[in-house]
């Protein structure tokens, strides 16, 4: 299993946010069109997160069942082509472990700093900071694939058990 976190842009993670549908209220699915690209496949999780003024926030996670095309999803979703966001791959959450969408869930400062993304040769990175030390959004474009163990650290942030400070 491989854990990426997964960037939502402001009006997706404002849409979800506001939504009373069942299909708002939980993480069903994802869509992108790098998914396959960039190797995602059943069995990994997918963090759905968002930066906002320099601050992370996390959502939850889906636990990856199948990678789909909009057809299969819309099939599997029982959601209309046309309400699914319109991208090429679809992840579709394990339905025995779907997760409330939590758009207010900051991720501490003190988590950020500790998270470490895959960088190819260069090794392991950290977030990147803007100079008036928030969270650069550039270092979580789109999809980054986090370090064995460090989705630990957000299942913590998750979970409650994460100190604030």
């Amino acid at each position: 299993m491989r854990s990426y976190v997964y960037t939502w842009n402001a009006g997706t993670w404002r849409e979800r946010a506001t939504g009373s549908s069942f299909d708002e209220k939980y993480l069903r699915y994802a869509a992108s069109d790098k998914f396959r690209q960039r190797g995602i496949e059943p069995g990994d999780r997918l963090y759905v997160a968002n930066v906002n003024k320099g601050l992370l926030y996390i959502g939850g996670f889906i636990l990856i069942d199948a990678i789909v095309d909009a057809a299969e999803a819309s099939l599997r979703l029982g959601i209309p082509v046309r309400r699914l966001y319109p991208r090429h791959d679809y992840a579709i959450a394990d339905r025995s472990h779907l997760q409330l969408f939590r758009s207010r869930l900051v991720v501490p400062d003190h988590v950020v700093d500790a998270l470490r993304f895959e960088n190819g040769s260069r090794g392991p990175v950290p977030p990147k900071r803007n100079r008036k030390g928030g969270l650069d959004p550039q270092t979580m474009r789109s999809i980054r694939r986090l370090v064995a163990g460090h989705e630990k650290l957000l299942d913590a942030v998750l979970d409650g058990l994460t100190p604030v400070s």
